[in-house]
């Protein structure tokens, strides 16, 4: 059986937004190991910073970042959750045969609360706040629901460390890997023209990384 969706009043896809393939087509092996990219070095941008990987021109750029890069997931008993920039994503594995009717789905700035058949599965207050009016859920395949939240600070500095606030926190591996990945992919929306979704990087790259502008002045 296809998706089922159900929403808070708003589509899937809000008229003005592009629509989005899900990111859970994505095979783990390619979440795990994300494509690198070319031999070579990228010049530093600054003493200190370094990006391993050649930025590329053309090729495969059609796809969104994260579809590139891959994902970085944090592993939950009930299934996972990552992060883009804008959006953090919690999948939700549920019996099979699930309907959308079984499913009840609370999304609001600072709180996430969901149940299916009468059964408690997630609730508490998010790590930081979202715009309720543009959070959706799905229910996929009846087995499996995909909530998207949307950041309200859209920073690479802001790299949430766990879903809710007390509870469901990545490890400091996983936390350090979901900062790259916000870094590389603010380098990317700052140089469209380049594919950053292989390289690697080192030197100081928390809190988003360094502010190239302000060296600029």
């Amino acid at each position: 059986m296809g998706p089922t969706a159900a929403r808070r009043g708003e589509p899937i896809a809000s008229p003005g937004r592009r629509p989005r393939r899900p990111i859970g087509a994505l095979r783990a092996e390619h979440a795990r190991h994300p494509p690198r990219g070319e031999t070579g070095g990228a010049r530093a941008p600054c003493p200190g910073w370094r990006a391993e990987g050649r930025p590329r021109r053309r090729g495969s750029m059609a796809a969104p970042f994260e579809e590139r890069s891959g994902v970085v997931p944090c592993r939950t008993p009930w299934g996972r959750w990552y992060q883009t920039l804008e959006e953090v994503f919690v999948e939700v594995h549920v019996p099979p045969g699930t309907r959308a009717k079984d499913v009840s789905c609370s999304l609001q700035s600072r709180h996430l609360a969901l149940a299916v058949g009468g059964r408690q599965l997630l609730q508490g207050k998010l790590f930081d706040s979202t715009i309720a009016d543009e959070g959706t859920w799905t229910l996929e395949d009846r087995k499996l629901i995909r909530i998207v939240l949307m950041k309200t600070n859209r920073d690479a500095g802001n790299c949430w460390t766990s879903l809710l606030e007390n509870d469901y926190a990545a490890d400091p591996w996983v936390q350090d890997q979901m900062q790259r990945k916000l870094t590389l992919e603010r380098f990317q929306r700052e140089n469209p023209g380049f594919d950053f979704s292989g390289a690697e990087i080192s030197g100081n790259y928390s809190k988003g990384g360094p502010d190239f502008f302000s060296l600029e002045k």
